[in-house]
């Protein structure tokens, strides 16, 4: 994971990873209101990044007794490399750094796959809310 700044990168990231799932969810995701000044306000951010290129990126916000994480992305050629358990890790090392219990998520439910993809990266579902 590396030190970055460059928040259109992060943005366009997120936005190319969550596109095919506006017309699946309700309310809208937050990052259609977010332009990339926003988003740097959102928390604080790991990346993963290849030469220069950004390929993964993770949002987290210390919640105590939990760091959640929340805008996780990996691009697309570099997805299932291993990209998002290295972030996960990351996160994992940072709440242990900051004294906090545990890592949270929150998925939406009409993204059926995403919670089988945080249960194979360690995650398991504690609760349900609307």
């Amino acid at each position: 994971m590396k030190d970055w700044s460059d928040w259109r990168a992060v943005h366009a990231l997120l936005t190319d990873a969550f596109a095919g799932m506006h017309d699946r969810i309700h309310p809208p995701s937050s990052l259609l209101r977010m332009d990339p000044e926003a988003l740097s306000r959102s928390g604080a951010l790991l990346a993963a990044v290849n030469g220069s290129r950004l390929i993964g990126c993770l949002v987290m916000t210390s919640k105590a007794p939990a760091l959640y994480l929340s805008q996780l992305a990996v691009a697309t050629e570099a997805r299932r490399s291993g990209i998002a358990a290295q972030l996960i890790n990351a996160a994992a090392a940072e709440a242990r750094a900051r004294g906090l219990d545990w890592l949270e998520v929150q998925t939406r439910v009409e993204l059926t796959e995403t919670p089988r993809t945080f249960e194979a990266l360690g995650f398991a579902e504690v609760g349900r809310t609307a």
